[in-house]
Parts: structure tokens; sequence; C-alpha cells
């Protein structure tokens, strides 16, 4: 593995960050090279996001981290962004602006990867994805639960490269996701079983759809068997998009497994997520990864 390093400087015209959201086959095997562009170092006094990028299944995988100011080590946060239909390139948060309250204040580092196909990664868009298949029915619900599955690679590969800097416990790293992000947070932990301190699944699921409901809540039943994890499900009441009928089966099929699970539900809909952890629902969230992060 080669992993290089930079020195951090502050940016001479730091951008304002976007609003940011707080938001398999097992078989498979994954294979990572890392390169780091200007990440923070050690001791380092402000707190900026950086952009980094790392290998994953022969792409490059690109996205932004923030690391609170210190030496650490500190827990870390792999953070997994929704579809953004037609949207895939618009970036999640834009590296040089300063880190979002949550980072400062929780004193957690936050790694915000751009799967496959989003942002600056290479490979092929979820939307030209759905468009090259041109699948209807149950057969498109099986396509999207299987795209979910090759992204989930992308987190697992996010979690080795977190492992690899000195200002990261690697004993706590944890997952959260919306929307598909959910879903991928989920097949991830599935995918490497017992090596996420906690995971947060935020309306997880591929859509309202009777087949995507169905496929939905097989595929994520199926992984939530296979994870060793800690994992707290939030949903919003009203959510239109992916309905709240999903998690209730996902935490009830985890819970005949056997499986440490909390199902919490909010009111409102499939956007409350999208955005700064805030109300019940960001108390519930914070609570919870204190909780797995051992404070």
């Amino acid at each position: 593995m080669d992993a290089r390093r930079a020195p951090c400087s502050r940016p001479s015209n730091p951008l304002l960050p976007m609003a940011f959201s707080f938001v398999l086959r097992l078989a498979s095997t994954v294979s990572l090279v890392v390169v780091l562009i200007t990440p923070p170092v050690l001791g380092q006094e402000e707190c900026y996001a950086e952009f980094i990028t790392y290998t994953s299944d022969g792409l490059k995988v690109a996205g932004v981290m923030m690391k609170p100011p210190g030496d650490g080590p500190f827990p870390a946060v792999i953070w997994n962004h929704g579809s953004r239909v037609t949207h895939e390139r618009d970036q999640t948060v834009r590296a040089g602006g300063r880190c979002t309250r949550v980072v400062e204040e929780q004193r957690w580092v936050y790694l915000i990867p751009e799967r496959r196909g989003y942002g600056a990664s290479e490979g092929e868009s979820y939307s030209s994805y759905v468009r090259r298949l041109n699948l209807g029915g149950i057969d498109a619900a099986v396509a999207d639960a299987n795209r979910l599955w090759q992204e989930a690679d992308d987190v697992v590969n996010g979690m080795e490269f977190l492992k690899t800097l000195p200002f990261v416990d690697p004993r706590r790293v944890a997952l959260v996701g919306v929307s598909h992000g959910g879903m991928v947070s989920l097949f991830a932990a599935a995918k490497a079983p017992g090596a996420f301190a906690a995971v947060v699944d935020q309306a997880g699921g591929i859509g309202a759809g009777r087949y995507h409901v169905e496929v939905g809540i097989r595929e994520m039943v199926r992984a939530g068997s296979r994870v060793g994890t800690p994992i707290l499900i939030q949903h919003g009441r009203d959510d239109l998009v992916v309905p709240v009928r999903v998690s209730i089966a996902l935490r009830d099929g985890m819970a005949r497994a056997g499986k440490d699970v909390t199902l919490r539900i909010y009111p409102g809909s499939h956007y409350i997520f999208d955005r700064q952890p805030v109300g019940e629902w960001g108390r519930d969230l914070l609570e919870f990864l204190h909780d797995k992060f051992g404070r």
C-alpha cells in the first residue's frame, strides 16, 4: 500500500462548505491502493475539508475528509450520501471549506466518499447504469440492489483507507448513510462483519414501488443477518420515497436473527435527515454513536 502525505495549510480563499447532510456479495474481494491529497497534519489548529482519493475495485474514489484539531486518535464516521439521480456529478461537500459543526464539536473524523459514478469518482453513474440496463418491474429492482452491493465495496475500502491514518482509531469507525446510502452502509457492514463500531441507517432503501419495496426488504434483511455490529435505524413516518415499512421489516428480520438493532420513527418525510443533526433524531444519532464509541 502506498500512502503519500503533503503538508496541510489554510486555503487562501476557503470556500464556504455546501450544506452538509448528516446524513456483495460476501465472497467478493477488494483491493486497496491509497492516494491522499493534501491531508490534515497532526497538531493542526484549524479544521478544513480536505480532498482525498483512494482505489476501490480498480476505480479511483474521490471525496473529502474532515479532521478536528489535535493528534487523536479520533473516532471516525463514514457518511454515505443518497442517489442524487441526474445530479450524480455534483459534490456532496466541497474541499477547502471549514469543517462542519458536528466534526468540530464531537471531535470525530468525517470521511465523505463519493462512491463510484458520483462527484469526481471514476465509474458509471447510477443514472447511466439504469438507462443502459433499461429494465422494468422486479428486474429493475434487483439491478438497483446489485448496484448498491457494488458501491458497498467503496465504503469498505474507505474504512481500510481510514485505518492507515495515525489520527484515526481503527476500533471506532462507524457508518452513517441516508436513503441509498443507508442501504449501502448496511451492505458494507455485511461485507466486513465486525469491522465497524456502529451503523446508522437513515431511511435506507431503493424506492417506493412494489418490487423495489419487496427487493429492498429482502436484500436488507439478508445483509442485516450477516452484520455483527449494533445498528440504529431511523425513518420518517411520512416518507413517500422509501416507505417506513421497509425499516420496520428490517428491524423485525434482524431481531429474529438475534442482532443488536434499534428502530426510531420520527414525524416527517424522507428528507428530514438531509441536514445537520437536529431535534430528536439528531440527539438519538449522537447518543448512539457516543455510546458505541465509548464516549
